[in-house]
C-alpha cells in the first residue's frame, strides 16, 4: 500500500513529515513516498503564513482526488488548525465520491491510529531513526512562539512556544549520527527563544557528536549573538544564517511588532557577522515582506538602501498576505500593483547578489554535502550539481559557476 506525504511550509513541517512517515517506513505493508500524486494513502501536511499556501494545499486536494480512486486523502497541519472549516467544506468540491477524506491535527498519535483504523491494520509504532525524506536531517528544537508579530498566525495555529529537553535533542542526533546521517538542521519556529539557549545547545552536540556538522535555521537578528558566531568558526557549524529581517524600516518594523530590533542593529550584526566568518566565505539570506500596511515608498527606499550597504547573499521575498485574527488583518493595504513592483525590485536584486557571490566562489575548497548521485549543496549552501554518492562529505575547488549552481 503506497503511502505518499505532501509538505508544504517550513521546515518544522517537514520534520513533523518525517516523524509521521517514520512509523510507516519499515512496515513491509506500507511503501514510503514523497509528493507522488498516484498512491493508495494521501497525507497533505499543510501551512497557512500565506494565503498562497492555503490555496496551494487545496488545489492539490482537487488533484490528487481527480487522478485517484478508492484512496485516503489525509489532511493536517497548520492551515488545518486555522480554517478547519474550509477543509470539511472541500469534501462537497470533490469529484470522485470513492476517496475517503479526513482532517486532523498534526499530533502523530491521532494521524497514525487514524489512518490505523481507515486500513484495518495495526501500525507497529516503531519509528526509524533516519529521516524518510532527504539526506540532510532537520531536528526540531522548538514549537509554538511567544512573539506575535501583527502579521503572523503562527502562534494561533501553533500556540505557545515550548522547547525541547537539551538531553533529548542530544539523544536524537548522536542515534541519528550512529545512522550515518551527515547533516543536521537546528530547526523550530522560533529558535532564538530556545529555553535552554541555542548556543549552549550547539555548544553541546558539538561534543556530543564527533562527524555531523550542523546548520542553523532561521533567527531573528536580534538572536545572531557573539557567542553564537564565535561556535561559527567551528568546521563543523555551517557558515550560514537566514535571517527573517520582514523589513528595514523602523516605522513597519514597529507596526510589525517586531521590537528588538532596529534597521540600524540589523546592519550593523550583518556587517559584523560577515567580516568575523569573512574567512568560510558566509552565506547570509533573508525573509522580507514587502506591502505591509503602512510601507510606503519612503519605507521601501529605507530597506533598500540597508539591503544594498550589506553583505546579503540571497532575499526570500513574500507580498504581504492578511491573515484572519491578527491584529494586521484590518490594516489598510498597499496598492497591489505598487507591491508587485517592489516585490520585482527585490526579487532582482536577490538574483544579481547571489549569481555574484556565486561567482566569487571559483577557486574556493569547499565541502559539498551530496543529497543524491547528481545533486548536492555547500557548507555555505550554495547547490551543487554533478557526480557524487549520495550521503558523503567531499571537499572540492570550485572551477565552474552555471546559472545558480556551482557545477563540479
Amino acid at each position: 500500500m503506497k503511502i505518499s506525504f505532501h509538505t508544504f511550509g517550513c521546515k518544522c513541517n517537514l520534520y513533523d513529515s518525517n516523524q509521521i512517515a517514520s512509523f510507516f517506513c519499515d512496515d513491509p505493508f506500507f511503501e514510503v513516498a514523497e509528493g507522488e500524486i498516484k498512491a493508495n494513502i494521501h497525507v497533505i501536511n499543510t501551512c497557512t503564513v500565506t494565503s498562497s499556501a492555503d490555496a496551494q494545499a487545496r488545489n492539490l486536494i482537487r488533484h490528487i482526488d481527480k487522478n485517484n480512486r478508492d484512496s485516503l486523502i489525509v489532511v493536517i497541519g497548520c492551515s488545518v488548525r486555522g480554517n478547519s472549516n474550509d477543509y470539511l467544506e472541500i469534501t462537497s468540491e470533490l469529484k470522485n465520491n470513492s476517496n475517503r477524506f479526513l482532517v486532523i491535527d498534526n499530533m502523530k498519535e491521532d494521524v497514525i491510529s487514524s489512518i490505523s483504523n481507515q486500513v484495518g491494520r495495526q501500525i507497529s509504532g516503531i519509528t526509524r531513526i533516519v529521516p524518510a525524506f532527504r539526506t540532510r536531517a532537520s531536528v526540531k528544537i522548538t514549537d509554538g512562539c511567544n512573539n506575535f508579530c501583527s502579521y503572523c498566525i503562527v502562534p494561533f495555529v501553533r500556540g505557545r512556544e515550548k522547547s525541547r529537553s537539551i538531553d533529548d535533542i542530544v539523544r536524537e542526533i548522536k542515534n541519528l549520527e550512529s545512522n550515518d546521517i551527515k547533516e543536521v538542521i537546528i530547526t523550530g519556529i522560533s529558535i532564538g527563544d530556545y529555553s535552554f539557549g541555542l548556543e549552549n545547545l550547539l555548544e553541546e552536540l558539538l561534543k556530543s557528536t564527533q562527524n555531523i556538522r550542523f546548520r542553523i535555521s532561521s533567527l531573528r537578528p536580534s538572536k545572531i549573538s557573539e557567542k553564537l558566531i564565535e561556535l561559527m568558526k567551528i568546521k563543523r557549524v555551517c557558515p550560514h544564517v537566514h535571517v527573517s529581517l520582514q523589513s528595514a524600516s523602523d516605522k513597519v518594523l514597529k507596526l510589525m511588532n517586531r521590537l528588538d530590533y532596529t534597521a540600524q542593529s540589523f546592519s550593523e550584526r550583518i556587517k559584523y557577522f560577515h567580516k568575523k566568518l569573512d574567512h568560510r566565505d558566509p552565506f547570509i539570506a533573508a525573509d522580507v515582506i514587502v506591502g505591509f500596511p503602512g510601507e510606503g515608498e519612503k519605507e521601501f527606499k529605507e530597506t533598500l538602501e540597508i539591503l544594498n550597504d550589506i553583505p546579503m547573499n540571497k532575499l526570500h521575498v513574500f507580498t504581504f498576505s492578511p491573515r484572519p485574527g491578527t491584529k494586521a488583518y484590518d490594516m489598510k493595504k498597499e496598492n497591489d500593483g505598487i507591491v508587485r513592483k517592489r516585490r520585482d525590485i527585490l526579487l532582482e536584486f536577490s538574483d544579481q547578489r547571489y549569481k555574484s557571490s556565486l561567482k566569487n566562489m571559483v577557486g574556493k575548497n569547499v565541502e559539498i554535502l551530496w543529497e543524491s548521485e547528481t545533486d548536492g549543496h555547500t557548507e555555505n549552501y550554495y547547490p551543487v550539481c554533478g557526480a557524487g554518492k549520495p550521503n558523503k562529505l567531499e571537499s572540492h575547488i570550485i572551477k565552474l559557476t552555471d546559472g545558480n549552481v556551482i557545477k563540479i
